[in-house]
């Protein structure tokens, strides 16, 4: 036999009052889906087709339809979608969008006429012309730290105007300069965002990048960042903004002294992100990064001695060609890599491999898991 807590739950459950407090959590608001531009195009020319959408819950997806016939799904960028469409003959014809939110709700737009014309019509001087967008620049940021995003853009005219969107939110107007418009931007918490640039020209037309960025925000953390300055477009190899440093939480910055130095410590450049000169100029120089313990062997230009590297930057010299073997293998003598002498001094020295605490390498590796175990 049913409890009577069963019946009192499931009358509550079934009253006007909880239908009618469900019926006011549930989203039944339509997407507003805006007019189509441009309204008059050049036949046999690819052209972008954009529409303004809003809702209070976001477009999760929009179709075009060219005279009620669907022609794929559109790009959505935040308050806006958009299809790259070639019309192939001149006319006039039916196009329209409909967009669905997150809930399933969809609207349409209306109906709006373009009229396509052969290019021995186009009214002379008339722009029909999208302006072009670059890649976003740079796509990774540090928490906290005002990072400033920068994408080129070209136009047949003059760009009027660009404007900055994260995870499809306006951020405001960028400042233009030449052909490259900036934006500077702050994360207040760590995550991946969605990032484009749209921009207008001084016939109205709308361009946006081909896909957005997905920017990554991190923080500092026990494993630390990647950091160096953004290179200009003719930067030399020995250029300052080429060095990468390691952002320690000892609050430092430590230099790689070699290529060969960081890739003991990562596989690539990966992970790497670009801060602002303002930002690199805070941060405190600290000491040199070594080489990662158990990665390599090492010896400096000036002397024969083969070390293996210890924690703390210590150096353990090899006393023999089968301590190396017994530590490295067979190819021992191909693990080794010539320091300069000018980092001697970031170095100790230690005893030998087998001297006092033997040398084991596999837990030297295990140990030294970021650079941070080194300050």
């Amino acid at each position: 036999m049913r409890s009577s807590a069963f019946f009192l739950a499931l009358l509550l459950a079934t009253s006007p009052l909880a239908v009618q407090a469900a019926a006011e959590f549930q989203d039944v608001t339509p997407p507003t889906v805006g007019t189509v531009s441009p309204t008059q195009v050049e036949e046999d020319r690819e052209i972008t087709l954009s529409f303004p959408i809003s809702d209070n819950v976001g477009v999760t997806s929009c179709t075009l339809y060219v005279d009620g016939t669907a022609e794929g799904l559109m790009q959505v960028y935040g308050n806006v979608a958009s299809k790259a469409y070639v019309f192939s003959f001149p006319d006039n014809y039916g196009v329209y969008a409909k967009c669905f939110d997150a809930a399933g709700n969809s609207r349409s737009s209306a109906v709006q006429n373009i009229e396509v014309v052969s290019a021995s019509t186009v009214i002379p001087g008339q722009d029909l012309i999208l302006p072009t967008v670059g890649v976003l620049t740079p796509q990774t940021a540090v928490v906290g730290t005002p990072v400033t995003f920068r994408a080129s853009y070209a136009d047949n005219t003059r760009v009027v105007s660009c404007n900055l969107f994260i995870d499809g939110v306006d951020q405001g107007a960028m400042a233009l300069d030449g052909n490259a418009a900036s934006f500077k931007q702050t994360f207040v918490a760590a995550g991946t965002h969605s990032v484009y640039v749209a921009c207008r020209d001084a016939a109205g037309n709308l361009g946006m990048n081909a896909l957005p960025a997905t920017v990554r925000a991190t923080t500092v953390s026990g494993n630390g960042l990647l950091i160096k300055l953004q290179c200009p477009r003719a930067a030399q190899v020995n250029d300052p903004c080429t060095t990468v440093y390691f952002y320690g939480s000892d609050g430092l910055r430590h230099a790689f002294t070699s290529e060969a130095a960081y890739f003991s410590w990562y596989n690539d450049y990966g992970t790497v992100q670009t801060v602002e000169p303002d930002f690199m100029s805070q941060v405190p120089l600290g000491p040199n990064v070594t080489y990662r313990p158990g990665k390599r062997l090492i010896k400096f230009q000036s002397v024969s001695t083969v070390y293996a590297v210890a924690g703390q930057g210590q150096l353990r010299p090899i006393g023999s060609e089968a301590e190396a073997r017994s530590l490295y293998g067979t190819s021992w003598n191909k693990q080794i890599d010539d320091v300069s002498d000018i980092f001697f001094g970031d170095y100790r020295i230690g005893g030998g491999v087998g001297d006092g605490a033997a040398y084991d390498r596999l837990n030297e590796l295990d140990n030294a898991t970021s650079p941070n175990v080194l300050f």
